[in-house]
């Protein structure tokens, strides 16, 4: 019977596989497979050795299949372990095309470091993007230290305004001391507001003495007189 490779591909016949549920017919197709890859009958009826001889016919046939994709001579080599996604197709160095590839790096330039080989018409174009890539890195840098810059000018601005309001308050406080302080000197005003009763008892005194001097005279008439 020849191998039919879809047999050891659909999902829902693996996963059958993993559970060992196979059918009469799919364990008469596992045993005459495995005797014919590895010589060897499979006589046990036990369903864990089907599941074992279905997996090691499994990887038997991917490792042929593996050898048969290197030995073409594709252009495009997707590095190892590396997957791309491409119109919902999962693709690896393993069923990739040329075709696929050539594609995909039309529509993403920038994927072309998930390749390990690409043709000679490209090289050139994968060292200008290295440069491209720097220069990116270059800008991101200059527009970091421009964010920086940025931010020390507003510290130096948030600082300049809070000496600018500190000078206000102190501009304030000093002119309410000074307002105060003038606010003060009409107490000395008062005191020379009083000095005019000082002058008023300055001016009596001519009024006294005249009075004394009038009485003085009257006494001296007096005394005249008594000694006539």
């Amino acid at each position: 019977m020849p191998i039919s490779s879809e047999f050891f591909t659909d999902n829902n016949i693996v996963k059958r596989a993993h559970k060992s549920d196979f059918s009469n017919d799919e364990k008469v197709i596992i045993a005459e497979i495995h005797k014919q890859i590895f010589n060897k009958n499979l006589l046990s009826s036990c369903p864990k050795k089907y599941k074992e001889a279905y997996f090691a016919i499994q990887n038997s046939i991917l490792n042929k299949n593996n050898k048969n994709m290197k030995n073409k001579e594709q252009k495009y080599q997707l590095k190892r372990g590396v997957s791309i996604n491409y119109k919902g197709i999962i693709y690896t160095s393993i069923n990739i095309t040329d075709s696929v590839a050539e594609n995909y790096l039309k529509e993403y330039p920038e994927k072309k470091i998930k390749f390990s080989e690409i043709p000679e018409t490209h090289k050139e174009s994968k060292k200008n993007d290295v440069l491209s890539n720097d220069i990116i890195e270059l800008k991101f840098e200059i527009e970091k230290l421009q964010n920086e810059i940025s931010e020390k000018d507003i510290i130096i601005s948030d600082m300049e305004e809070y000496v600018e309001k500190l000078n206000k308050k102190l501009i304030s406080k000093k002119y309410s001391e000074d307002t105060e302080i003038l606010k003060t000197e009409p107490e000395d005003t008062e005191i020379l507001k009083t000095e005019p009763e000082d002058t008023e008892i300055l001016k009596t005194e001519p009024e006294a003495t005249e009075k004394k001097n009038e009485e003085d005279r009257e006494n001296l008439e007096m005394n005249n007189t008594e000694n006539e």
